[in-house]
């Protein structure tokens, strides 16, 4: 308040101030200090765009300086020297470190800063909102000058006198978790770390190891040249920015003449994923992506430049289709595509957003298998003329095409997997330049394509050909709902056919064996061919089979990665997949051993490394369904599970008719997290039907997931085990009811005998259940029919219940409705809900009961009534302990 007393005095320790271009305000000082303001103001950092760095205005008697103050304390403004002002002007691009007004004289006109750009780790230099700031991280870089000159904080029981570093950043992002910037992905994960033997950018110029102990970050665009060779070891991470500070995506690009030598492992892959926490992501457009380029031949030959590099940079093609550029195995890119080029008119996009993989010209002497594109904002893996061949590739949930062929590309591909979600467009769109050659001519042995409904592109092809491509296909599987199988669109000189396949390389060929299932998301209507009148086909023979595929799992009703829950893309051993396949040629390349139809026999090739598997959406590479082990619909008969073979629930599974379901000792039962329809597998034992399940403590009977170790423990991966009887319920509308989560007319139990015999259950374990037995599309996360572990519906006390356990399930452990039965040594641990339920009349005895509930249950027992209705519930128990965390 000019002088009045007592005068305004901040003292800063360590502030990072910045500022976009801006319309508002845009003469103003980034800090502006006025009408008599005082203080003292270290280790500050003002950048970006502004009228000035500080402004001073309406001054009083303070005294202004940045040397030492004469005046007393709180009498002076101090404005430290070594503090940085790096603003320039958002109108002409000077830069303006100070705005003095006339009435604000400083000592000896000795006001002072450090105009030296900040070495911020990632600065973006043109944004102007939140919309395109994209990503920001406001530390200061390892080694760089914000550490240089820096004061040293007092030691006043308040400053962080360890502080010795300009601006309010060290090495740790406190705003990490819970920021905004953090909770929307516009920063790093905290445990982010760029330094100058870990940071990527610019070009390598020889050759150059990343090592498998340490993670990288790409923090630029980064160009291996000429002669260099990039060696990445099995293991090894390299995480991406979004943009560096000129808005450019960085992006690994390998020129022509150079080479990349990354041979992973299924069980150490080489991973280029994105630097943003796992709380944001999955997410698209993360980090631009990986692009390979070659000395192969193109349509039309000689070179050309790649599609979102800046001219001169990306040359490819060439006359060599020999020509090797290095190797890519057992490789995942995930989280791509953003605009490798910013365009400020159109900052979200420019149109060069970047492919997952991109390979340019690139020749046949290259190694390509076991390569994965996930979550990319552009296509997966994008083929630009070359010969390079390629196999076990894997796109996951891209926005455009999985794989994309063009210009030409004649290589080999065999066991390629596309999964398309609502948002992506053709498993392939494989195109050619007209009649001009060489003509794009890719071979194609066992490719499994799935499609969900979908939002963008229902219209489309699952496979799109056009601009007269041609090529070879076998064992082709599609699937899902899209437009079409194959769209043939934009067609000239080439002859196309499902007949006698022409010697020559102008033709497109489509074996009549592949199969197509595929319907229109709109009115389920099967179009296996969408044929344009410029594409004639040989006496319009286009032809494929539109039998099942008889895929191990593919759900009917998913929509994205968020509700696909669980997939199995094998071959059901005897069906349809291995009738009618072509033989694959003994080349060299083509594996002549793979008799079957799409990309996958009995063997799980994306086990351990892809995407799929690490987040539990695929079983375990060792589970494999058998006519023998498979259990799915009804037991009519009594049948026996032996203990040397380990069964698999498919589907849900109801033991009626008075059969007998027996279990031996040792016996392992896994289930998957849903059928083709959503509803999660359950065992069921009806009415008048029975369960003899007797394990041992050294053979207990185990029901389990069928996903690997690596993503368990996880609750709510399968559904639970149901057993239904004929004892009194509490119901006011007669002597049974229907048991919750199963549809209507199953699951009937209740009745008026209270010593029914429903088997025996003794050391059974039910693991990792809980997930939705009825699926809902309107709410596949949670429909509310969660299953119990064990669920009991007027199970009566002839029943055996004794060493049984139930641990991570998503709803409760033990739930009886109604009956009689009895329990001993029963464990309940680490449930979702309630570790022990009792409800609608239940009058059995329990003894010996523990549980165990962590942070996500709710109570050790929920034991409820129903009011006054008779039979009241009146459970008798003896010894329990409950646990709660």
């Amino acid at each position: 308040k000019d002088d009045l007393l007592p005068r305004s005095f901040p003292t800063v320790y360590g502030a990072t101030f910045i500022k976009s271009d801006h319309t508002t305000g845009y003469g103003n000082g980034l800090i502006q200090i006025r009408e008599g303001g005082a203080g003292a103001f270290y280790n500050m950092l003002l950048a970006g765009r502004g009228g000035s760095g500080l402004q001073n205005n309406d001054c009083g008697s303070e005294e202004r300086t940045s040397a030492q103050p004469v005046n007393g304390e709180g009498e002076y403004l101090y404005w430290d020297p070594m503090n940085f002002i790096n603003v320039v002007s958002a109108d002409d691009g000077m830069s303006n470190q100070f705005d003095i007004s006339g009435d604000c004289t400083w000592t000896s006109s000795n006001q002072e800063s450090v105009m030296t750009a900040p070495d911020i780790q990632l600065l973006p230099s043109q944004w102007s909102s939140v919309s395109d700031l994209f990503q920001i991280d406001p530390r200061p870089v390892a080694g760089g000058n914000l550490f240089g000159s820096a004061s040293t904080p007092p030691s006043d029981n308040f400053f962080d006198s360890s502080a010795t570093y300009t601006g309010a950043f060290g090495t740790s992002l406190w705003l990490d978790q819970w920021s905004y910037l953090s909770v929307y992905g516009l920063l790093p994960s905290g445990d982010v770390l760029p330094t100058s033997s870990t940071s990527l950018s610019g070009e390598i110029t020889s050759d150059m190891t990343l090592s498998s102990g340490t993670t990288y970050y790409l923090t630029g665009q980064t160009f291996v040249k000429a002669g260099a060779t990039l060696t990445i070891e099995a293991g090894t991470t390299i995480k991406a920015y979004r943009q560096d500070a000129g808005g450019k995506a960085p992006t690994l690009v390998i020129e022509q003449n150079a080479m990349i030598m990354a041979d992973g492992t299924a069980s150490a892959p080489i991973t280029f994923t994105s630097v943003l926490p796992e709380s944001v992501l999955p997410a698209r457009g993360t980090w631009g992506g990986l692009i390979i380029l070659g000395n192969a031949v193109i349509t039309g030959g000689g070179t050309d430049f790649i599609e979102g590099l800046d001219a001169g940079e990306g040359v490819y093609g060439g006359s060599d289709d020999s020509d090797d550029s290095g190797t890519l195995k057992y490789v995942r890119v995930w989280y791509g595509g953003a605009d490798i080029g910013f365009d400020p008119t159109n900052p979200e996009n420019s149109g060069n957003e970047i492919n997952g993989i991109t390979f340019g010209g690139v020749g046949s002497g290259t190694t390509l298998e076991h390569c994965e594109v996930a979550f990319n904002k552009d296509d997966g893996f994008e083929f630009f003329g070359g010969s390079v061949n390629g196999k076990w590739l894997s796109a996951l949930f891209v926005d455009d095409d999985a794989f994309d062929t063009d210009e030409g590309y004649i290589g080999k591909l065999q066991f390629i997997f596309a999964l398309v979600d609502q948002d992506g467009d053709h498993a392939a769109e494989m195109d050619s330049k007209d009649d001009n050659l060489r003509r794009s001519f890719p071979t194609v042995y066992g490719a499994t394509f799935i499609k969900s409904g979908h939002t963008s592109g229902y219209d489309n092809g699952l496979i799109q050909i056009r601009e007269g491509g041609g090529g070879d296909f076998y064992n082709m599987v599609l699937s899902g709902k899209a437009g079409s199988g194959l769209q043939n669109t934009d067609c000239f000189s080439e002859t196309r056919t499902s007949l006698n396949r022409p010697d020559d390389v102008n033709h497109l060929y489509w074996d009549p064996n592949n199969i197509i299932s595929v319907v229109s998301a709109d009115d389920s209507i099967a179009t296996p061919f969408d044929i344009d009148g410029t594409c004639g086909w040989t006496d319009d023979n286009q032809a494929s089979s539109s039998v099942s595929p008889d895929i191990q799992l593919i759900p009917d009703q998913w929509t994205s990665a968020s509700d696909i829950f669980q997939l199995d893309p094998r071959a059901i051993a005897g069906g349809n997949l291995f009738t009618g396949a072509s033989t694959p040629p003994s080349d060299g390349f083509f594996d002549s051993s793979a008799v079957y139809k799409g990309a996958f026999g009995s063997g799980l090739w994306l086990d351990q490394w892809s995407y799929l598997s690490v987040y539990g959406m695929l079983p375990s590479g060792d589970v494999l369904p058998t006519s023998s082990t498979s259990l799915s619909g009804e037991i009519t008969a009594d049948r026996t599970l032996y203990s040397g073979t380990t069964y698999y629930m498919t589907g849900q599974v109801f033991v009626k008719n008075s059969a007998t379901l027996t279990i031996e000792a040792g016996t392992t039962i896994k289930s998957y997290r849903q059928d083709a329809a959503g509803k999660a597998p359950t065992l069921v034992i009806e009415q008048n039907s029975m369960i003899m399940a007797e394990g041992t403590a050294s053979a207990p009977i185990t029901f389990t997931s069928v996903l690997p170790e690596s993503v368990l423990p996880a609750r709510g991966t399968w559904g639970g085990l149901i057993i239904l009887g004929n004892a009194p319920i509490t119901n006011s509308a007669g002597l049974t009811d229907s048991i919750e989560g199963l549809a209507a007319n199953e699951g009937i139990y209740g009745g008026s005998t209270s010593n029914d015999n429903s088997g025996s259950l003794k050391y059974v374990r039910v693991w990792y259940g809980g997930a939705d037995i009825g699926f809902d599309p309107s709410n596949p996360e949670n429909s509310g029919n969660e299953i119990n572990g064990i669920t009991f519906g007027g199970v009566g006390s002839g029943t055996t219940l004794e060493n049984c356990e139930v641990a991570f399930n998503k709803d409760d452990g033990f739930e009886f409705f109604g009956g009689t039965v009895n329990g001993k040594w029963l464990s309940s641990l680490f449930v979702g809900d309630d570790a022990f339920d009792t409800d609608e009349g239940y009058a059995g005895k329990l003894q010996f009961i523990f549980a165990l509930v962590d942070k996500d249950g709710d109570h050790a027992a929920e034991m409820d009534s129903k009011d006054d209705l008779l039979p009241r519930s009146f459970p008798t128990v003896y010894g329990a302990t409950f646990i709660k965390s």
